[in-house]
């Protein structure tokens, strides 16, 4: 009996083991610290020390670690980064301020390492005893992709560096990268904030950097696939009766894609073209549900070919969620005003609703109460613009000021939204933080670095949409069956015992 606790303890922690390696990350990773409310390593087991948890929300993916001058992460010195040949260091920033003084990103002793020089906002890069300076600034406030590429080829060797997935200067160097047994630290004298670091054993070719950072800019980590849309987190293996789509999205079984496009049958794990294969559009039923269908926008199920075909007339209205929304959808004041989906308060945008931002110079906090997103009928965008329109708008107010009235402002924003197209969906927004504005704002206007931490300067990204597939943590699939059979096993042997 002991026996047999010993070993089911003993599977279920392999298990845990299994499930916190992501198996879709590159095979060359040897290190990655997401910073996700601690410094451990979700590759190899390399973790750090020293972390401290950003209180404020800049980060790139799921949480960062804060630095405010005197911390820094310690990873003690491992095998696998002690590089003799090409390698790859990816990272994400954001400086909170810019003293006049050199402060270490990530740095292996006097081996390689990057620098941030507070003197000219520019990045220096280094192995052994050369460096370059990176050809652009990075922006104070930003949220700044940082890589190092090393490469030894044919004798050569030769420094890449991009900020931002750009190219920003290479340096052909004389000696290659050297041994050094010093701890890689992280962060040491550093103000601001690093996230998403990650290591590989060989060059990564600027399309891949480019890559990364369009994967990570859209609030993902660098393993495709996994944590995606926002939050890094481990991979699991378990996966409970599903379908992935073309673009590594995944739909329940016996559901359909939010675009229409795929159904996922309760017998497979291979999508269906509502398009293309029978009874996809009927999801397997030989009979039609009129309002239970799969089709795109524009396609009707025909109870002929049981396949989506276009519709002439009485076209069916789109099954769309209410999260892929915006207050954009309508076109009068009275259906904006009444807001019957409530778009203002879950619709596309939303997020920001009842979060503390903070000025990332002053620190002050400033508050986004959830009670003020709404739809509001705007014309946002002036003379020569689309005139009034149906917009998303939320207040920004400072939570205290020591002299004079609180500073506050109101931000506007128009989405445009596109499609749900197999998992992706895009969006772009104009805004306006101008029509309304109080105590310091009167004069001035508001600084672009609150703007941004308040999501309202102008942009454009794709969002994730559609139903995942169910992932659950813990066990891999092959410990979740032994533990199953060893558990029978026992069950069986206890029956024929009791019966001696």
């Amino acid at each position: 009996m002991r026996l047999m606790i010993f070993i089911l303890v003993g599977l279920f922690f392999i298990g845990m083991a299994s499930a916190a390696v992501p198996e879709h990350c590159d095979p060359s990773m040897v290190g990655y610290w997401n910073m996700d409310g601690n410094a451990d390593d979700s590759i190899g087991g390399n973790d750090g020390a020293g972390y401290i948890e950003s209180i404020i929300p800049f980060s790139q993916v799921g949480t960062a670690a804060d630095f405010g001058g005197s911390d820094l992460i310690t990873i003690p010195s491992f095998t696998e980064i002690n590089f003799t040949s090409n390698f790859t260091i990816e990272f994400w920033i954001n400086k909170r301020s810019s003293p006049a003084s050199v402060t270490d990103l990530i740095t292996k002793g006097t081996a390689y390492g990057i620098r941030y020089d507070g003197n000219t906002d520019n990045l220096n890069y280094y192995i052994g005893a050369e460096s370059i300076i990176s050809s652009i600034p990075v922006v104070v406030g930003d949220n700044t992709y940082v890589s190092l590429v090393y490469v030894d080829f044919g004798g050569t060797r030769t420094l890449n560096t991009y900020i931002d997935g750009i190219d920003v200067g290479s340096l052909v160097l004389s000696s290659s990268v050297s041994l050094s047994p010093s701890d890689l630290i992280i962060g040491n004298t550093f103000r601001g904030w690093i996230d998403e670091v990650a290591m590989y054993d060989r060059a990564l070719t600027a399309a891949e950097i480019t890559a990364h950072y369009d994967l990570s800019s859209a609030g993902n980590n660098y393993c495709p696939g996994i944590g995606d849309s926002g939050g890094s987190s481990t991979d699991t293996e378990f996966t409970i009766e599903g379908c992935y789509l073309p673009s590594g999205e995944g739909i329940i079984s016996g559901s359909c894609s939010t675009d229409g496009f795929y159904y996922c049958p309760t017998d497979s794990t291979d999508e269906q073209s509502t398009l293309d294969d029978v009874e996809a559009c009927s999801k397997g039923s030989s009979s039609i549900d009129p309002g239970n269908t799969c089709c795109p926008s524009g396609y009707v199920c025909s109870s002929e070919s049981f396949k989506c075909e276009q519709c002439i007339n009485d076209c069916p209205e789109e099954n769309e969620t209410t999260t892929d929304k915006a207050c954009s959808v309508y076109n009068s004041r009275e259906t904006c005003l009444n807001d019957t989906e409530g778009l203002g308060q879950i619709g596309i945008g939303t997020d920001v609703c009842g979060t503390t931002i903070y000025d990332n110079v002053t620190l002050e906090p400033y508050s986004i109460p959830r009670d003020s997103c709404r739809c509001e009928w705007e014309d946002i965008d002036g003379p020569g613009g689309n005139g009034k329109v149906c917009v998303l708008a939320y207040n920004v107010t400072q939570q205290q000021s020591s002299v004079g009235t609180q500073n506050e402002f109101t931000c506007f924003k128009d989405f445009s939204v596109n499609k749900c197209i197999k998992g992706v969906q895009g969006i772009s927004w104009s805004v306006n933080s101008s029509i309304y504005l109080n105590g310091d704002f009167i004069g001035s206007g508001v600084p672009d670095n609150i703007l941004a931490s308040a999501g309202c300067l102008p942009g454009n990204r794709d969002r994730d949409c559609g139903a995942p597939v169910i992932r659950l943590p813990g066990f891999s699939l092959f410990s979740f069956i032994l533990s199953v059979s060893v558990i029978g096993m026992f069950y069986y042997r206890r029956e024929k015992w009791l019966k001696i």
